[in-house]
């Protein structure tokens, strides 16, 4: 017997969440995604996956970009139903389930945005000062000026400083190592962040491996249990950079892949 859409996709959704060990906001993202593609396709008499073809996928960017109500979707936005899909359509090839090959999903272009100019040394030294005077408790402002620290002095990709270990950071060779891809690499820290990084672990006296963790901005007590909730994400220090251009007084966007663009010294 045949599963339909709809129970390919419920086991795909548990698959993530309990094999893949995907975060509740991802499951749920997909879920959103995938179960709107399998509304639609009913209205398609589709009801398996060996029904859907090329031109299916065709007309479904097109439903996706003109929804009902009127409110076109980015490109982009597009793009993540489309991306849910054709991992979707990668676990059914995996389990040897009739369906269409994932690489006729194709994305649509984005245009690139222009890309941001990179900090120059006057803003460097003010969002890096504006730290000290920001008004946070001790401990939040060693971990954000840890943060600063190595995003203004070193390449290195926010995603890669959220991974970071306290082993990683090893003071004594002034270098901290960090995982590109599958390999490891080593980067040499100035004297000054490894005095901002040193200050910073030794006012953790927590358990915790990550580097840097999360605190509650009240009290500077930690706020989750596990080892996982207690790490800060690319979208949480997305945000401390954010505040403190802001208290800065730096008017353009500032992300971290402004900062890793170029390292200037505050």
């Amino acid at each position: 017997m045949l599963r339909t859409l709809d129970t390919l996709i419920d086991e795909y959704l548990s698959y993530i969440e309990v094999e893949k060990d995907r975060s509740a906001r991802t499951v749920r993202n997909y879920s959103h995604w995938l179960n709107r593609f399998a509304r639609w396709a009913t209205t398609q008499t589709i009801s398996t996956p060996a029904e859907i073809t090329p031109e299916t996928i065709k007309k479904y960017k097109i439903y996706i970009a003109h929804l009902p109500d009127s409110k076109r979707l980015q490109k982009n936005t597009l793009n993540y139903h489309l991306i849910a899909l054709r991992t979707f359509l990668a676990y059914l090839e995996k389990r040897g389930i009739a369906a269409l090959p994932k690489h006729k999903v194709v994305l649509s272009r984005v245009r690139q945005k222009e890309q941001e100019a990179p900090l120059n040394a006057s803003e460097a030294q003010r969002l890096y000062g504006t730290v000290s005077s920001s008004g946070e408790i001790g401990k939040i402002k060693k971990r954000d000026a840890a943060i600063l620290a190595l995003l203004l002095h070193t390449d290195l990709r926010v995603s890669e400083v959220v991974s970071l270990f306290r082993t990683d950071i090893r003071l004594h060779r002034r270098e901290c190592i960090y995982k590109r891809g599958t390999t490891y690499h080593a980067q040499i820290l100035p004297s000054d962040a490894c005095e901002t990084l040193q200050a910073y672990l030794d006012e953790r006296k927590d358990p915790y491996p990550a580097l840097f963790i999360r605190y509650d901005r009240a009290v500077g007590k930690k706020m989750a249990p596990n080892l996982r909730a207690m790490s800060l994400t690319p979208r949480s220090i997305q945000r401390i950079i954010s505040r403190y251009a802001r208290l800065a007084g730096i008017e353009r966007s500032i992300t971290p892949e402004v900062l890793r663009r170029r390292t200037p010294r505050p």
